[in-house]
């Protein structure tokens, strides 16, 4: 017997591998160890147009200078 860790991608794949499981092909085993974050710059590059995230950094920039006068 191997033990193989893969990543499921889709809903779709978890439901051929639950499906395999039940026919007695395999047998799923839950690892316990926590999942690695996605970091945020992984997770949104791509969303914001660049002038839009150039006037977010502005505003966020201008709200911690207000922050900072406080």
């Amino acid at each position: 017997m191997q033990t193989l860790q893969i990543e499921i991608e889709t809903q779709k794949a978890m439901d051929l591998i639950q499906d395999l499981e039940n026919l007695q092909i395999l047998k799923i085993v839950k690892n316990n160890s926590k999942e690695i974050p996605e970091k945020l710059s992984q997770k949104f590059n791509g969303v914001f147009s660049i002038e839009d995230a150039n006037s977010f950094d502005n505003h966020t920039r201008k709200l911690r200078k207000e922050w900072d006068n406080t």
